[in-house]
């Protein structure tokens, strides 16, 4: 799919990862739907993207929506649909991740981050996915992290939610094949985004370490999405090179647990 003049709705589009996604793709001259919950960060998103969208004679819109709420979710769909009648692309991108060991983190914890990184996507895929199977046409982009293959500790509701994205993505994957609908899932690693600045975070990454852990811009993560969708393949890893560790998991795993439990 080349990526011009389509319609590209992204959740968590108002910072990190989301908002460079939009900044991005409207340059390239497509129509975004900014879904977040934040007003004031949409709109500055949205005015970035409007700079570029003159060029093209398209514009850029948002939504207020909770992703965790499926009766919201429900909601901005129908207004979109309403206003667009389609969505080509369908990026989820919205999440959160925090920083305790398992036992610390309670159930609460686990669901709300469920709630979020998890059936926020189920939510959105599934209002929007049966117009794409009438259309024979379109693409899923979900966004997962390189802990969907990679678990870490003291990450253990984040690194759920994200393996259940895996599960998630791959099933469906193989369900729309042949439809005319794709599905591919980017796994960055450690971002350069708000992601680190959670509570949760505080003191464990102190000094030279903090900036190891932030080794890619969501510039990166952009261009890899952008590839995602304009060459339809299923997994890419930002960086790239994330590849090399999973096939040194798969196939030296005694080397790969040397190496990651000296990284921790």
């Amino acid at each position: 799919m080349k990526l011009i003049n389509k319609t590209i709705l992204i959740t968590g589009a108002s910072s990190g990862i989301g908002r460079q996604t939009a900044i991005d793709l409207a340059k390239l001259g497509n129509t975004l739907i900014l879904i977040g919950r934040n007003k004031k960060r949409l709109e500055e998103v949205k005015k970035k993207c409007n700079k570029y969208a003159v060029n093209y004679k398209i514009g850029t819109s948002y939504i207020i929506c909770d992703v965790s709420n499926e009766k919201n979710v429900k909601e901005a769909c129908k207004l979109v649909f309403e206003k667009y009648n389609k969505v080509d692309v369908l990026i989820n991108n919205a999440g959160y991740g925090e920083k305790r060991s398992f036992l610390k983190t309670s159930t609460k914890n686990f669901k709300d981050m469920f709630d979020t990184n998890y059936f926020g996507i189920i939510y959105f895929t599934k209002a929007i996915l049966p117009s794409m199977l009438k259309r024979k046409y379109g693409h899923i982009v979900n966004i997962g992290s390189i802990v969907s293959k990679m678990a870490v500790p003291d990450m253990s509701a984040y690194c759920s939610t994200k393996f259940a994205v895996m599960g998630l993505t791959e099933s469906l994957r193989h369900e729309v094949d042949g439809t005319g609908v794709n599905v591919s899932i980017v796994m960055p690693g450690s971002t350069d985004t708000n992601f680190f600045k959670n509570d949760t975070f505080k003191g464990s990454m102190p000094g030279k370490n903090r900036e190891v852990i932030k080794t890619i811009t969501p510039k990166e993560v952009t261009d890899r999405i952008i590839y995602a969708i304009e060459h339809n393949r299923f997994e890419v890893y930002a960086p790239r090179q994330f590849k090399g560790v999973m096939s040194l998991k798969n196939n030296f795993p005694r080397i790969y647990w040397k190496m990651i439990k000296k990284m921790l």
